[in-house]
């Protein structure tokens, strides 16, 4: 299934739900200057996805893989002082776990603003399940990615010239996601759009 977003610069999943390996920042334009934000502007509710990486790499241990993105959730925080989260299930951390006192890069996407910080991992637990105890940020850098933020949708469509069905899964202000089972065109094409009216639309 073929899927593009039209006008928005970037093409970044808010969900984070691509591949693990993913990097947030390969879309980065670098000409963008990061802006500074404080803990609650990133307003992380429990559950959020945070992405992280391992910042340094210890020569001749078994580490994880430098420069690996890596899915967590949020569990909670203790404001000031420890931001509680998962531990990643993925399979490249098998035999070759985090560890305390490890540096990583943290990743937050909203959906608009893609943030970054520095962690520690402070202390592993492991019962009754495993999660982590992480640093709390100090500071907190961040790139506005999109205009608008986008919502999710589920509407049905018809690209014209020729006759394609569609799906829009997301729209902003801005732009669209569309996902097709055909190619719709090549980037930059301009396409015309109708939408399939339904009750379950309205």
């Amino acid at each position: 299934m073929q899927s593009i977003e039209t006008k928005d610069e970037l093409e970044l999943d808010s969900d984070l739900n691509k591949s693990e390996t993913r990097s947030l920042t390969s879309n980065l334009q670098a000409e963008k200057r990061e802006k500074q934000f404080t803990f609650e502007d990133l307003k992380l509710k429990v559950g959020d996805q945070l992405q992280i990486r391992l910042s340094m790499q210890e020569k001749g241990a078994c580490r994880p893989e430098n420069g690996r993105y890596y899915l967590t959730n949020l569990i909670g925080y203790f404001q000031g002082r420890s931001l509680l989260s998962s531990i990643p299930q993925s399979t490249q951390l098998a035999g070759c776990p985090l560890v305390e006192n490890d540096k990583l890069d943290v990743f937050f996407f909203n959906g608009k603003t893609l943030f970054k910080f520095s962690s520690f991992v402070d202390k592993i637990i492991s019962l009754p399940f495993k999660y982590m105890h992480l640093s709390f940020p100090d500071q907190i850098s961040g790139q506005i990615i999109r205009k608008s933020k986008r919502t999710s949708v589920c509407i049905n469509a018809i690209i014209k010239n020729p006759k394609i069905l569609v799906k829009i899964s997301d729209i902003s202000m801005t732009g669209a996601k569309i996902q097709s089972s055909s190619d719709i065109g090549k980037l930059s094409d301009s396409i015309e759009i109708a939408l399939k009216q339904t009750s379950k639309n309205l």
